[in-house]
């Protein structure tokens, strides 16, 4: 396993989400929302850091200050970020596996 930092894996991770036809506005937000979790994980994180634990201390901390729904947006783009990562050999297990997404509340009807 590479012990690259989180920051030096993401030009590989934008080009695979290119290469999957991802538009390139959701990419970007993508990348946005990485480099968020990167930021709280520190400077000089890798992939080692990244475990269930510290994605559950990021979600209670992101839930602190944001809907379910951007919550849930965030696990899914760290999700879709270590199974990239499994795929490549930079990861043996996918650490979002038994993380619980929040509950997105259903909007009133209109009327």
């Amino acid at each position: 396993m590479a012990s690259a930092t989180l920051d030096l894996l993401l030009p590989a991770y934008r080009s695979a989400l290119v290469a999957r036809g991802h538009r390139p506005r959701g990419i970007d937000r993508y990348l946005d929302q990485l480099r968020a979790f990167t930021a709280y994980l520190g400077p000089d994180a890798t992939m080692a850091q990244i475990t269930t634990a510290m994605i559950t201390a990021y979600q209670e901390e992101f839930a602190r200050r944001c809907s379910p729904g951007t919550v849930g947006n965030a696990l899914t783009v760290i999700r879709s970020f270590c199974r990239w990562a499994i795929r490549v050999g930079h990861r043996l297990d996918d650490p979002t596996l038994t993380i619980e997404w929040p509950r997105r509340t259903k909007p009133a009807p209109r009327g």
